[in-house]
């Protein structure tokens, strides 16, 4: 698979920040017949592992001037450049606490691993070590393995936990919070230095990230701290005389910038934007139709794209069916026609709720669940639309309205985001168009089916349930999709 992808897009070179790699492709790239230069990108600081330094590689860029010359004796010094440690270009933009924060409530952000173990005891530990302290638990991708500890975790100190599953905005979490508890990965040590937030290690994994956890230790910003004792008792050495050792930590981080700012000045970075030529002209070329087609006819044969369509089409035929006939209806039970229709016009104000407010939410709770929430919103509207033709009354329309309205423009914007993860790439907006196409289909039916049940049966119902069949099948197609 490597190697299609290598003959397809014919790069002019291959940079890596995995080390593993680079031996995967040797033998590829001997067959290739020409010279194709292999850039390792080395995550890792001061001491490095040897599947790095053994890599057969071309050319060697580091974190910091240390690691380069700690590098020297296995790698020629001239193949190695310091670079520092690419993070995203948000942090430049992100506004941190502060030296003069007032550090209570004290935030405290833990990245847990997937050891469920350790969960609970450091948790414990760092709520008991102040009553300032707040905390906000990470679980990532091992949301399911974590969640019933972390929700233990919360229970137990009411008002004082957080709970996130994964999440893109890491760099806000960082600049947000005193302080970051995590194990000690190239990209978290350096994105907490970049965000100046103080880091605790409260896990590394033994002969690859030793040296991240000395350069925190040698600028200053952090420490080991892999047991419940050690992290109770460097939180409250932090806490201690008005938080000043938290505050001597951010202090040192602000110096970093100020050192490594001047340094990424004397880049050449016109030329670095620029690029080779040859290879932004196979870029622009690759962008082209033929390539969008391409991405097209592979995302047709993915599993996940007709998924999505098809929530797509569940989701507007769910809507569609009761949006239709609802002013005929409501006024056949007995409201006044100028109440049918405002309720009509409500239901798409308050759906702006919805667009507005699934995006967060999702990110907190995880889409699968924000999404089985909704449709089960839109169930329960339908159903208490039903009873209205036996016990017309204001409250339960009202609760009609809020349940079905608020969720009706939310399933959009989930599959908006899915759309863009699972088939990220030039091709994007092409998929994501023709998972649309289902919607409009979804909506044509279901104009021509509510109006062929009520003929058939003289009534309202067979629409209404047309529609609640069609939302627990968009809930089931949502959660059958790797999120």
């Amino acid at each position: 698979a490597m190697g299609r992808l290598i003959d397809q897009f014919k790069p002019d070179a291959i940079v890596s920040t995995y080390p593993l790699y680079p031996y995967f492709l040797k033998r590829i790239r001997q067959g290739l017949g020409r010279s194709l230069p292999m850039i390792t990108v080395v995550t890792d600081s001061i001491e490095i592992n040897a599947s790095w330094l053994r890599s057969p590689s071309d050319h060697w860029l580091v974190t910091d001037s240390k690691t380069r010359m700690c590098m020297d004796p296995l790698v020629p010094i001239d193949k190695i450049t310091a670079t520092g440690f690419p993070v995203h270009p948000r942090f430049a933009m992100l506004k941190t606490l502060g030296p003069q924060d007032a550090c209570s409530p004290f935030r405290v952000l833990y990245f847990a691993t997937a050891k469920k173990s350790l969960l609970g005891p450091h948790g414990k530990a760092l709520l008991d070590a102040s009553t300032d302290i707040r905390l906000t638990i990470v679980m990532g991708r091992e949301v399911r393995k974590l969640y019933s500890r972390a929700k233990a975790l919360k229970m137990g100190y009411p008002g004082r936990v957080r709970l996130i599953g994964w999440t893109r905005r890491v760099p806000q979490l960082l600049a947000r919070h005193h302080l970051v508890v995590g194990k000690a990965g190239g990209a978290t040590v350096h994105e907490a230095i970049a965000a100046r937030c103080p880091m605790l290690i409260h896990h590394l994994v033994p002969g690859q990230e030793e040296g991240n956890l000395q350069l925190l230790e040698s600028i200053g910003g952090g420490a080991l701290a892999d047991t419940p004792r050690l992290l109770k008792g460097k939180i409250t050495s932090l806490l201690a005389n008005d938080a000043g050792g938290w505050r001597d930590a951010y202090r040192t981080l602000g110096i970093v910038p100020l050192v490594v700012l001047p340094l990424t000045l004397l880049l050449p970075w016109r030329r670095i934007l620029a690029g080779a030529p040859a290879l932004s002209e196979r870029r622009a070329r690759a962008a082209a139709g033929a390539s969008l087609r391409a991405a097209l006819g592979q995302a047709l044969r993915e599993p996940d794209f007709w998924r999505l369509a098809g929530v797509m089409f569940f989701t507007t035929l769910a809507t569609f069916t009761v949006m239709i006939q609802l002013v005929a209806y409501l006024v056949e039970v007995g409201f006044a026609a100028l109440v049918a229709a405002s309720v009509f016009g409500l239901l798409g104000i308050i759906s702006t709720v919805g667009m507005m407010t699934v995006g967060m939410l999702a990110e907190r709770f995880g889409e699968r669940r924000i999404a089985t929430l909704s449709y089960s919103c839109s169930i329960v509207g339908v159903g208490l639309l039903a009873l209205l033709e036996a016990w017309p009354g204001t409250a339960m329309l009202t609760a009609f309205v809020l349940l079905f309205g608020t969720v009706s423009g939310s399933r959009g914007p989930l599959v908006a985001v899915l759309s863009s993860r699972r088939f990220a790439g030039n091709a994007q907006a092409t998929v994501y168009g023709s998972v649309l196409l289902a919607m409009g289909i979804g909506g044509a039916i279901a104009g021509w089916a509510t109006g062929a049940l009520h003929d058939a049966t003289g009534a309202y119902h067979a629409g209404f349930a047309l529609s609640a069949a069609a939302a627990l099948g968009g809930m089931v197609l949502f959660r059958s999709i790797d999120a």
